[in-house]
């Protein structure tokens, strides 16, 4: 875990959006890490979304449901559904 922790100050981190199919990157040029948390977040919600409404889907299919769905939204219908998610119903737990 220590190597971990030092690995990570080495670098400086951004959170921000990057696009539709990266969830992070890494531009060794200058050390900077990139996580995308409205796309990882969006991902995940229509993941489960996808569960809950065909319960008997396979991990493959729903997954391949769910991509499809986030790849059919514009940024703008990501970010506003994530925030709708946080805002309404999401609790950390």
């Amino acid at each position: 875990m220590e190597d971990l922790l030092n690995l990570i100050g080495e670098h400086h981190i951004k959170f921000c959006w990057i696009d539709k199919s990266t969830v992070g990157s890494i531009d060794p040029s200058n050390d900077v890490i990139k996580i995308s948390p409205y796309l990882l977040i969006a991902e995940t919600l229509m993941h489960e979304m996808v569960h809950c409404q065909f319960p008997r889907l396979d991990e493959v299919e729903t997954e391949r449901r769910a991509r499809s769905r986030i790849q059919r939204m514009t940024v703008k219908e990501i970010k506003r559904m994530v925030d709708f998610a946080i805002i309404l119903g999401g609790k950390l737990c």
